[in-house]
């Protein structure tokens, strides 16, 4: 997909989004149909990437909590080599579903083990696996994704976010490991004293 075919893709779904349609999943917006649809014709692997991406804004956008899950998890199941789908579908169940926890739990982990196979988005995948853990209430995975930040340390690649840190105020001190949460905290204090 090209630039240009993206940026109409995009006015055309801001024309679609006020028609309202029935679905297996209620009444979504006309703009979430035709990507579907669209997909449905697309085979070439990137292209149906960008089409996901679209889909998923456009299912969070809809507020249909069912429409945006499933979405997610069709997307990480097409996707299921992509750190950024996994980590994805983690976030979104346990932002919207939390009752699926084991699910949020399960993706977040895979999204890290494939970002450390392919080695790109490890901390990215980490930093997502620290939210969700926070957000279901899950210190195993919290635990698991900052001792993942932790040994990524001296590591660089193209592809990867830098370290983030904006959830070290919602860790709870008492139930991380303490040694590891240190070891996060003073590569805090060293990006910061290099200006990051």
């Amino acid at each position: 997909m090209s630039n240009a075919e993206y940026e109409s893709l995009l006015v055309i779904l801001s024309g679609m989004r006020g028609r309202i349609v029935p679905s297996d999943f209620g009444m979504i917006p006309n703009s979430v149909e035709y990507l579907l649809q669209r997909l449905d014709k697309t085979p070439d692997r990137m292209d149906r990437k960008i089409l996901y991406m679209l889909l998923v804004g456009e299912a969070a956008r809809s507020t249909n909590v069912h429409l945006h899950i499933e979405t997610l998890r069709q997307r990480a199941a097409e996707f299921a080599d992509d750190p950024m789908a996994l980590a994805g579908l983690a976030f979104g169940i346990a932002a919207l579903q939390p009752t699926s926890r084991a699910e949020a739990v399960r993706a977040a982990g895979l999204a890290m083990d494939v970002a450390r196979q392919k080695n790109e988005l490890v901390r990215y995948s980490a930093a997502q696996a620290v939210r969700v853990g926070i957000l279901i209430d899950e210190y195993d995975l919290v635990n698991r994704a900052i001792n993942v930040l932790v040994d990524d340390r001296n590591n660089r690649r193209e592809v990867d976010t830098p370290y983030e840190f904006d959830f070290l105020a919602e860790v709870d001190s008492n139930r991380c490991d303490k040694v590891v949460l240190c070891k996060y905290e003073e590569i805090r204090r060293s990006v910061r004293a290099r200006g990051g």
